[in-house]
C-alpha cells in the first residue's frame, strides 16, 4: 500500500518489496507506506484485487479483477480453506449428490 496524507493511493503486489518501493519513488507520490505479507498458498492477484475494490485508489489506473469473478475466487477459497481445517492438508471432502436438507 502506498499512502499519502492517511489516504491509501496505491494498491499493489510484489515478491521484492524493497525494489517495488525503489521503483515507485520515482514515479509516485507517497509519505509512507505498508505491506502485508501473504502466505504462498493465496493468490496475489486476489488479495490486490480485494483492497483496490475496497479502498479505490487514485494511482491504481488497471481495472481489478471483476466483482462476480473476485467474489467466485473468494468462496471457493473460503471453501478449499475450511475443508483444510477441518480434514488436514492433501484430504478432499466427497459430495454426497444429496441435499442437506438446511433451508
Amino acid at each position: 500500500f502506498l499512502i499519502r496524507d492517511q489516504t491509501i493511493v496505491y494498491v499493489g503486489k510484489t515478491v521484492n518489496i524493497y525494489s517495488r518501493i525503489l521503483e515507485h519513488q520515482k514515479t509516485k507520490n507517497f509519505d509512507r507506506f505498508a505491506f502485508l505479507p501473504i502466505p504462498d498458498d493465496i493468490s496475489l492477484d486476489l488479495v490486490e484485487s480485494c483492497y483496490i475494490h475496497r479502498f479505490n485508489p487514485a494511482l491504481n489506473r488497471s481495472a481489478p479483477m471483476p466483482r462476480r469473478r473476485l467474489q467466485r475466487e473468494l468462496a471457493k477459497h473460503v471453501a478449499e480453506a475450511v475443508v483444510e481445517a477441518l480434514l488436514g492438508e492433501g484430504d478432499q471432502l466427497q459430495a454426497s449428490g444429496k441435499s442437506s436438507g438446511l433451508r
